[in-house]
């Protein structure tokens, strides 16, 4: 059975902040708001019991995990940078990750 544990350690935080980093400078954006992290922390900690419960019900090859789960932030933070970029700015705000959000609602395991 896969082991979860990565999603309550505060180490994760900081895995999901260098995957924002990436996917935002892979598109040219160098700075974004700070609270985009707490949001995807939050959207984490959102039913979690559920979605666990979810992957363990799941044959072992079919568990997603926390690579799944980074991929995840990329997608995210790569359309909030489209939107970003789209309104002629530089930096990603929350709101735009908050418009990401809506746009891929249950594309981005575990966050939906």
């Amino acid at each position: 059975m896969a082991d979860f544990e990565w999603m309550a350690d505060p180490a994760f935080r900081n895995e999901m902040e260098a995957e924002v980093v990436r996917a935002a400078k892979a598109l040219g954006i160098t700075q974004y708001e700070s609270a985009i992290v707490d949001a995807l922390q939050s959207y984490l900690a959102t039913n979690v019991t559920r979605r666990l419960t979810e992957e363990i019900l799941k044959s072992e090859r079919e568990q997603r995990s926390k690579v799944d789960a980074l991929h995840s932030v990329d997608i995210l933070v790569e359309e909030a940078a489209r939107q970003a970029l789209a309104k002629k700015r530089s930096n990603i705000t929350e709101r735009d990750l908050r418009e990401a959000y809506a746009a891929k609602f249950c594309q981005v395991w575990p966050f939906c």
